[in-house]
């Protein structure tokens, strides 16, 4: 049987018909998610910088551990209670339970419980947590002691919750009044086309197919559904590992003291959502290779010859595609490199 290929003109009419198909499956994904799924993708979307702020206020937290002891020592010098020799070895008992990571509340009830300890040093050690503590107060901490004073008045008090609701800030903000509903559409196109992924490369390979002799179509049928499953690995990757850890590693090189890292939800969900679709299409490599080699198209032998412009065009396209830093940039390109020699080994493994 004679193998034949299209004409250009039903190839035009294919790629039409194609086009209309994926198209609609966009538009009802897409009207799914604003009714159903709007608000679910933001959160998920923005769980990796909860996680990453997450993270630094624990970073934060040690610090201030660090600080407490620091401020401790100053305190206990300050009160002048104690001898040079008992401050001494308060002040080495404190060292080591600081490079323990034991807290400043934990250190001062070992210290009650210790017999060795005389019971003047634990007074002392008692009174100087005592003001400590009187100058750190937290938020919640104060209104939790204030409280419980009869004399303050209920409208105080609610004042004061007020104000502990808000100290701790969201880790979005919108400069605009219409920011926070362009966001949202941005949303729910893309959870629509994310949605839709499979049924559009789908399309996409159906049109590839009708460029091919039968004998080649048949790969197409394979790559399908492999082409959908490595878009949507791709897109986990970034999502549970590149951006989580990505997101903590840029936050911990940065002056963490001086910086607010609240970011505004349109750049975060548009950087969020195109790498998702970036990695989800970049992961389409090794099955492109594969696909080029099997269908004799290019030589794998060919395809090695080439790595080092290969290497080159990953960076380049890293550098395109990700935002101005090094960091992301090489989040990106990296794997391109790791995929393009998978893709390599596995066409030299199958031709």
């Amino acid at each position: 049987m004679e193998e034949t290929r299209l004409t250009f003109g039903e190839h035009l009419e294919e790629l039409r018909s194609r086009l209309i198909k994926a198209l609609l499956a966009v538009v009802v994904a897409f009207l799914f998610s604003i009714f159903f799924l709007g608000k679910y993708v933001v959160e998920f979307a923005g769980a990796p910088l909860v996680h990453a702020l997450e993270v630094r206020r624990e970073a934060a937290q040690e610090r201030e551990a660090a600080l407490d002891f620091k401020g401790f020592q100053k305190e206990l010098r300050a009160m002048n209670l104690l001898d040079e020799g008992a401050y001494d070895e308060l002040l080495e008992r404190s060292a080591q339970a600081r490079k323990g990571r034991i807290s400043l509340d934990e250190f001062a009830a070992r210290l009650q419980q210790d017999g060795t300890v005389s019971q003047k040093a634990k007074d002392a050690v008692s009174l100087a947590i005592a003001r400590l503590s009187a100058r750190r107060l937290s938020a919640e901490e104060l209104l939790e002691e204030i409280e419980t004073n009869e004399s303050v008045s209920v409208r105080v008090l609610e004042l004061l919750r007020k104000l502990v609701q808000t100290s701790t800030p969201p880790p979005f903000q919108i400069t605009s009044p219409t920011e926070g509903f362009i966001t949202y559409m941005k949303v729910c196109l893309v959870a629509a086309v994310f949605i839709s992924s499979p049924f559009i490369i789908y399309q996409i390979w159906k049109f590839v197919a009708s460029g091919l002799y039968p004998h080649e179509r048949r790969y197409v049928k394979a790559f399908g559904p492999a082409s959908a499953a490595l878009f949507i690995a791709g897109s986990c990757f970034f999502y549970f590992l590149v951006s989580r850890y990505g997101l903590v590693f840029l936050f911990k090189i940065g002056p963490s003291d001086m910086i607010d890292p609240r970011m505004k939800i349109n750049e975060y969900i548009t950087f969020f959502l195109a790498m998702s679709l970036v990695m989800g299409g970049m992961f389409q490599l090794p099955l492109v290779i594969v696909f080029l080699a099997k269908a004799g198209i290019v030589e794998p032998d060919e395809i090695a010859r080439q790595r080092r412009v290969a290497y080159l065009i990953a960076f380049i396209l890293a550098a395109f595609l990700t935002p101005p830093d090094v960091v992301t940039q090489l989040f990106l390109a990296f794997p391109m490199i790791i995929l393009f020699e998978a893709g390599l080994y596995v066409a030299r493994k199958w031709t």
